[in-house]
């Protein structure tokens, strides 16, 4: 059925700026909320027990994908059902459908935990134990989210986010405190509880049971190649650097790095809050490519991404120059860590470029060259890897720059590719990523690496430092508005 995307109403630019900024307020606070988890629990478990905790995490990196993507399949068709009846029916198949998957997933991850008592620690076993709700809370937690972010319902998301967040950080800093590692996995439990709850008493959706299999063969012919696939794909990179740096070097040093990724990790509330936002506009604008000639979806994609890219490069910039004196002061037991986190926070702009590149992807439906490159990638990943690890952490996040940049290279050339000509299409990828360079050129020049806040200088030194920030930043955005004078680049937020 073809789909013709008519002209945004009158306010939909308001709307949608006022989404992303009620978003992005959202995330501050459930970021900032995941600071104070994020100060505690390194400092409370240390580096062996942290590392375990995000070793047996690992596995709940798959708990995503035992839905087999049915919030994604929704996040892409959703925009384009026009009929009720279509809409209802299709969220009453994949929700009963959710539903069975994860009651299968759940009694697989206890019989797991039973039959690994005589091999792994008993902490690892209760943790295995302790995802079994984990499926299920995701994946209902998915549905509705996916629901409210396709109808444009982003004070009601946030609010659940922000309740889901704090409820969270409490059980998971009491409960540390109190029981330690054991304290921690329970608190995961806890939380998988309170979700379920949460949703059924304050979410404005309701989903009833129903099943219809051409519906679900449909929604698994798009979800299984684009999130499944791709997903397990992505899932297993990350894994496995977990895994080398556990097996080569030891759980302590498992601890470092993932302190390091949760750090740069706090980046992402900007790429959430963008892709909440406007990946039903992006969705719709590459559908209405497929009906019509000329590129404009594409060209409004490219806009966004530009814009995207330059907001986020001043976020890193921010955190690259300011981690070693916070970090020292914040968390003395992973100062070791420290050049692998600001690795990893450059390695987080080339991801946010491919996150954005892959919601036009998916509504372009070229996905196949794209797991032919992931697969290749995980491929070569295993080896290097395993040759890296005990060079140390900081060669790791290295290989996670490469990594993510070529990915955002592949994801961008099959995008947008045969949209631009070649050299206009080189020439822009060649700017936009010679951008991830910022950061360490910013770090470079001010030279702060080795200034500490202590009790003792913390009232000379941090206005100090804050203010050599704060002109960092008062630089970046003059250079924003000469930007935006001179190409219009930001307008792509307010219009298409």
């Amino acid at each position: 059925m073809a789909v013709s995307i008519v002209e945004p109403p009158r306010g939909f630019a308001y709307e949608r700026v006022r989404g992303l900024i009620v978003y992005l307020g959202s995330q501050i606070l459930a970021q900032g909320t995941a600071v104070v988890r994020g100060l505690f629990l390194p400092n409370l478990l240390g580096p062996a027990g942290y590392g375990l905790v995000a070793t047996v995490n690992a596995v709940d990196r798959y708990t995503p994908y035992v839905s087999v993507g049915a919030h994604y399949y929704l996040v892409n068709r959703l925009p384009v059902v026009d009929d009720d009846e279509e809409r209802q029916r299709i969220l009453a198949t994949l929700f009963t459908f959710t539903l069975v998957t994860s009651v299968a997933a759940a009694l697989l991850l206890v019989a797991t935990a039973v039959s690994r008592i005589d091999v792994l620690p008993w902490a690892a076993v209760f943790g295995i134990a302790t995802l079994a709700l984990n499926p299920l809370a995701g994946g209902i937690w998915r549905l509705h989210q996916a629901v409210l972010r396709v109808d444009g319902r982003i004070p009601r998301l946030s609010g659940l986010t922000n309740a889901q967040s704090l409820a969270s950080s409490i059980l998971l800093v009491g409960m540390t405190w109190t029981w330690g590692v054991t304290g921690t996995f329970m608190a995961q439990l806890l939380t998988a509880v309170f979700v379920l709850a949460l949703l059924f008493s304050a979410s404005p959706c309701r989903f009833r049971l129903g099943f219809e299999w051409a519906l679900l063969r449909r929604a698994l012919a798009f979800s299984i190649p684009v999130f499944v696939v791709s997903g397990l794909l992505i899932t297993t990179l990350d894994s496995l650097e977990i895994f080398a740096i556990g097996t080569r070097l030891g759980i302590s040093t498992v601890g470092h790095y993932a302190w390091a990724l949760a750090v740069a990790g706090l980046l992402f509330m900007w790429t959430n809050g963008l892709t909440t936002v406007f990946s039903t506009p992006v969705v719709q604008a590459i559908h209405a490519d497929r009906n019509s000639s000329g590129g404009a979806g594409v060209r409004y994609f490219a806009r966004l991404l530009i814009a995207n890219s330059l907001v986020f490069v001043g976020l890193a910039t921010l955190a690259y120059v300011l981690l070693p004196a916070v970090a020292r002061v914040l968390f003395p037991g992973y100062a070791d860590a420290i050049l692998a986190a600001r690795i990893v926070v450059v390695s987080t702009y080339y991801e946010n470029i491919a996150v954005l590149g892959l919601f036009a992807l998916t509504a372009q439906h070229r996905f196949t060259p794209y797991l032919i490159f992931l697969a290749a990638l995980v491929a070569a990943m295993f080896p290097l890897l395993w040759w890296l690890a005990p060079k140390g952490i900081a060669w790791v996040a290295g290989l996670a720059v490469a990594r993510r940049l070529v990915k955002a290279h592949v994801v961008l050339r099959l995008v947008a590719g045969s949209v631009f000509g070649r050299a206009r299409f080189l020439a822009g990828c060649i700017g936009l990523y010679a951008m991830g360079a910022l950061p360490v050129l910013v770090g470079w020049l001010l030279d702060l690496d080795d200034v500490a806040i202590t009790r003792e200088n913390a009232w000379t030194v941090a206005p100090h430092l804050f203010g050599v920030a704060a002109l960092v930043m008062a630089a970046y955005l003059i250079v924003l508005y000469l930007a935006q004078r001179r190409f219009g680049l930001l307008e792509v937020l307010w219009r298409r």
